[in-house]
């Protein structure tokens, strides 16, 4: 069975390094015995690991977002392509504050909307490559691979992304159009499409 390598023309660049503070529970003292003479003590809190905000849009797994490309790749939908993407709100209230708590390079005097319209710029871009070149394909997806994720805390960032799908003929092709892909409680979106990386 041959191998296709989907491609999407010009090169873009666009750093992606995540960092995250999980949130703390409080927990409160157990007092004594109200007969007791002695003062209550105050008990050291027990550590609580909290459920992390899930992004609106996120599929519950790495499989159901890759079928979801491969899907709207073959309807040539590019509207559902981008819902596959964070929201502005999810973006500025759950990815881009722990873009700047990482010490991201520049984001931080950006500004979340500034930082989002430049990341959408590049990615819609790609994501017209994407379509212009296997919008419409009958295809059928395989399998999703990615790299190793740079995980902190409650956010993770998964790179090196390889779609395979399989074409009328039973051909296998990788669709390489997907920067990163960002995992927040279990959800799964794509955070940026980019030109395949040859």
């Amino acid at each position: 069975m041959s191998v296709e390598r989907v491609t999407v023309s010009s090169r873009a660049r666009w750093g992606v390094s995540i960092a995250v503070t999980l949130a703390a529970a409080l927990l409160f003292a157990r007092p004594r015995s109200a007969t007791s003479a002695v003062a209550p003590l105050a008990e050291a809190p027990a550590p609580t690991t909290a459920t992390p905000a899930r992004l609106a849009r996120g599929k519950p797994s790495l499989d159901e977002l890759g079928r979801a490309l491969v899907a709207a790749v073959a309807a040539n939908d590019r509207a559902a392509l981008e819902a596959l993407t964070p929201s502005f709100d999810d973006y500025a209230s759950l990815i881009y504050p722990e873009l700047v708590k990482a010490g991201e390079p520049l984001i931080g005097s950006m500004g979340p909307r500034w930082a989002w319209d430049n990341l959408g710029h590049a990615s819609r871009k790609d994501l017209k490559r994407l379509l212009d070149e296997r919008g419409g394909e009958a295809l059928v997806f395989e399998s999703i691979a990615a790299g190793p994720a740079q995980r902190r805390g409650a956010l993770s960032v998964l790179p090196t992304v390889v779609v395979r799908a399989k074409d009328r003929r039973g051909r296998v092709l990788e669709i390489r159009a997907i920067f990163a892909i960002v995992e927040r409680g279990g959800s799964f979106e794509i955070l940026r499409f980019r030109p395949d990386r040859t």
